[in-house]
């Protein structure tokens, strides 16, 4: 790591590769376990880490209580019917929960790199500053855990991978390490005692863990600026430009992966774009100019790197044991060692991830990164992004992208599919497009200033 004149510490993908213990119960940041969890949550004062004030339980998921059967939210009587999720809060210890943190990993704006917009990005500096407020965080002296507390397990999978982006986006932006915890599992399930024995032989019951409907936001004047950690963070995202330069140097040091599914990886799937103003009343759906994946990545589905086929109880009430119950809990380091070196990865290697909107990525580099201990890096921008440089014409047969242009990105890629219906692709012209820029960097260099 460099510390520059500013005295801001300005990190590396190897600071940030933190291999896991081998058994995840030893680990006491970055992926726990539910037992230490547990120990947390029911009795903070006696066994919270040395000058840590307070602990913030950050719950990702569905707190209006959707599950596959249910296209409207359900009543409290019916959630309450489906069983414990949600983390009980306990401010006699110091113990603060919050249930809506789903936006504290993407927004739902676009900003800027330099040639094109990027949808769903990291949060500005302004928009952390305003959830550490909103949530009264101090960077220095809380704990935060991050997990999925929900009933809901129609969508666990995704959620779990919302989880990991709450990671890319604190540790982005310097929130120290040790002070990130991500539970090991979805938390209906591995923290329930009547499922996981370990829980059980703590000695705690459910009612100490789990409350039956999702607490509300308790704004705390006690918080500190994300600015003031003094650690840059930004090493995390690699831009458009980074990517190319992997897929032009070839070398075997290098691995990118694809979270997507495989239809998604062979262009067999278009991919939706943000927006919904295509076809010809303009209220369609769009999608991307072009389908396939980044010359040379490896395809990775996000979801094989946990347990999501070990269900032992019927937890959402469908009267059926499947998936939908599964732990969703991590692999163990050896498999999901086998499963990173079978897509190719070498001692040395650096791991690139994408995905289409960068959440399901986020997986994937929480994984490699914090768990496996691999030099990783996230492009933020992902299909998305990259799927609307290819050289296509607008709806008026105007050619968008010269064919001669640097950031063209078709010629980077595999098994592309044209998207030749034109009324599907999203919009795209030449006033979103900076084909001038020199970098993609814009948002990196924002973010620096910002943090100075």
């Amino acid at each position: 790591m460099v510390t520059t004149e500013n005295s801001i510490i300005v990190q590396t993908p190897s600071d940030y590769a933190k291999r896991s213990n081998n058994n995840y119960n030893e680990n006491t940041y970055g992926l726990v376990s539910p037992k230490y969890v547990a120990s947390l949550v029911t009795d903070w004062q006696k066994n919270k880490p040395a000058g840590k004030r307070n602990l913030f339980i950050m719950q990702y998921g569905n707190i209006y209580g959707f599950t596959g059967t249910h296209k409207e939210p359900i009543s409290a009587t019916e959630m309450i019917d489906m069983g414990n999720g949600y983390i009980k809060s306990n401010p006699s210890q110091n113990v603060f929960v919050y249930d809506r943190t789903s936006g504290c990993t993407t927004t739902g704006d676009s900003r800027g790199d330099g040639v094109s917009s990027v949808p769903k990005p990291v949060f500005t500096i302004e928009q952390m500053d305003q959830a550490f407020a909103t949530y009264g965080i101090d960077p220095d002296q809380d704990v935060l855990v991050l997990l999925l507390g929900s009933p809901d397990q129609s969508k666990a999978g995704n959620y779990m991978a919302g989880v990991a982006r709450m990671w890319y986006t604190l540790t982005y932006w310097g929130f120290p390490q040790e002070s990130i915890l991500m539970l090991n599992g979805q938390a209906s399930n591995v923290l329930n005692p009547e499922i996981n024995s370990d829980i059980s032989e703590m000695g705690i019951t459910k009612d100490q863990i789990f409350t039956q409907l999702p607490s509300a936001y308790r704004a705390k004047p006690e918080w500190k600026s994300i600015r003031e950690t003094k650690v840059d963070g930004t090493i995390l995202q690699a831009t458009m430009k980074d990517v190319m330069n992997v897929v032009d140097a070839k070398s075997a040091s290098d691995l990118i992966l694809d979270a997507r599914s495989e239809k998604e990886y062979l262009g067999a799937k278009k991919a939706k774009t943000e927006y919904k103003v295509c076809g010809a009343t303009g209220d369609k759906q769009c999608y991307t100019a072009f389908d396939g994946h980044i010359k040379g990545a490896k395809s990775l589905y996000f979801l094989n790197v946990l347990n999501h086929e070990d269900g032992k109880e019927d937890i959402n009430k469908d009267t059926k044991i499947d998936y939908k119950d599964s732990s969703f809990s991590f692999k163990s380091l050896s498999e999901l060692d086998t499963l990173f070196k079978d897509v190719g990865y070498k001692s040395g290697s650096h791991v690139y991830t994408y995905c289409r909107t960068g959440t399901k990525a986020s997986l994937l580099t929480f994984t490699s990164s914090a768990v496996l201990g691999y030099n990783t890096r996230i492009y933020d921008g992902s299909w998305i992004q990259w799927g609307k440089l290819a050289n296509v014409n607008d709806f008026n047969g105007t050619e968008l992208v010269p064919a001669n242009n640097k950031w063209l990105t078709d010629v980077y890629s595999e098994s592309v599919t044209y998207n030749s219906d034109s009324s599907t692709i999203g919009p795209l012209n030449r006033t979103e497009l900076n084909l001038d820029a020199k970098d993609t960097d814009a948002i990196i260099k924002e973010d620096k200033l910002a943090k100075n």
